[in-house]
């Protein structure tokens, strides 16, 4: 008699990243159809780019529950062992081992290549030493299937913003387009009304240890500040308070004696790993809040060498759970079978395909004349301007997109200007990020 071992796919989850799929600056993948989104995605691989790692725990576990982690072309899959069976009278297939109820699969993202991170829009200086933290089981709240990632937190009166990043004012979207402090709505000259995509962004960096790190912000000149740990109720259950006669500019606060056991006070209340929210206040109306989800082992502090050096290493972790009252995050159905759907009038499994959506990293283009053009081409130009701060230079009045597809960017009608063609970034005094391109000899 045969006997055959059958695994069908639990789930998927999808790295988008439109420095691969964007189509230049004029067509943005984002911005596509389903249709336009399905033909970028034909040949899209970033397996040589992004790598997928399960944890420790997790290792254990996928092999406690008969389960296959399947690198791809688009992230990464796990399949499971399934056994053949009939709901309704149709076939369906359900885990040869039951998942349990609150069963959680995470897996750390790295890069691979160094140089991504410049073409991926992520704060150059973060506030705060975190890892970016994204789940199915949580995602419900905030997100919107696909996407794993929470909402964009709101603009915070007296933060300073990096250029890139994202705040929301009124239910609308803005991405900084320079260092600012000003309202997206009263300073079309700072933000960017951009659309809702469900990107990965600073909301969800939040996977941290008890020994916080934190930054100030560029120029900020905070002499006096106050940190404050609430807890998921709003309380408040740790302050510190610091002074300095100079500017501070990053603080260690280490949280170990609230979170760690004492050898000599054995029955001290300890605070539990989870969710709070630190709250920054200082002197020249400094304000910042951050969400936190403190798990030392998760975040690597509580680690062997070895993998405390792979948590360092990563960019994003994802985490992959089942249990009730996902909708369509869900792993499986009601019934404890694999999510079925009509394809072809026939009823088939389809795994959900959960979403890393990236940014790529906008940028100034500065142009950098050729030392021996003593004459320059005759203003006006199309999609560039002198640079204000220096002669020698041209410089796109807005940020344009880094893509590996060449963007359109015109000197004259006829006379188009070259991409970036390195990671390489500088910044101007006022916070914009750019992008320096050497021109050869131009035609007057």
């Amino acid at each position: 008699m045969a006997f055959s071992i059958l695994y069908k796919k639990l789930f998927e989850v999808w790295i988008l990243h439109p420095f691969f799929l964007d189509q230049g600056n004029k067509k943005k993948f984002y911005d596509f159809d389903a249709e336009g989104r399905a033909k970028a995605l034909k040949g899209y691989d970033i397996s040589e780019d992004f790598g997928a790692v399960p944890t420790p725990e997790t290792r254990k576990l996928l092999a406690n529950y008969k389960m296959r982690l399947l690198p791809a072309a688009h992230g990464f899959t796990v399949a499971v062992k399934v056994t053949p069976s009939s709901s309704g009278g149709n076939k369906v297939f359900i885990p040869a081992i039951p998942l349990e109820e609150g069963l959680k699969l995470r897996f750390r993202i790295r890069i691979r290549r160094p140089g991504l991170y410049n073409y991926t829009s992520t704060p150059l200086l973060p506030s705060l030493k975190a890892q970016y933290f994204l789940s199915n089981l949580t995602a419900g709240a905030e997100a919107e299937f696909p996407s794993l990632s929470r909402n964009v937190p709101k603009y915070l009166k007296d933060k300073q913003y990096e250029m890139g990043e994202l705040a929301v004012e009124r239910n609308r979207l803005y991405e900084a387009v320079a260092r600012t402090k000003t309202r997206p709505k009263a300073s079309a000259a700072d933000w960017s009304q951009i659309d809702d995509y469900r990107y990965l962004n600073e909301g969800d960096r939040l996977l941290t240890h008890y020994v916080l790190q934190y930054s100030f912000a560029f120029g900020a000149a905070v002499t006096s500040a106050t940190f404050s740990l609430k807890n998921a109720g709003g309380d408040v259950v740790a302050e510190k308070e610091v002074q300095k006669e100079s500017p501070i500019l990053s603080y260690t606060w280490d949280l170990s004696d609230l979170f760690e056991p004492s050898p000599f006070d054995p029955d001290k209340e300890l605070l539990p790993e989870g969710p709070y929210t630190l709250e920054v206040s200082g002197n020249n109306n400094y304000a910042d809040s951050k969400n936190l989800l403190i798990d030392s082992r998760l975040s690597g502090a509580k680690a062997d060498p070895a993998l405390a050096r792979q948590a360092r290493e990563t960019f994003i972790v994802v985490e992959v759970g089942h249990g009730a009252g996902l909708g369509d995050f869900r792993l499986l159905e009601p019934e404890g079978h694999l999510r079925m759907e009509n394809v072809g009038g026939q009823l088939q499994p389809v795994p959900p395909q959960f979403e890393v959506r990236l940014r790529n990293r906008n940028t100034y283009w500065n142009y950098i004349w050729h030392p021996q053009q003593s004459e320059k081409p005759a203003t006006p130009y199309v999609d560039v301007q002198a640079d204000p701060d220096d002669d020698s230079r041209l410089i796109t009045p807005e940020p344009q997109p880094l893509t590996r597809f060449p963007s359109t960017i015109l000197l004259k009608d006829t006379v188009k200007l070259p991409n970036p063609e390195t990671p390489a970034l500088s910044a101007k005094p006022d916070g914009r990020i750019c992008s320096e391109v050497f021109l050869p000899k131009m035609p007057v």
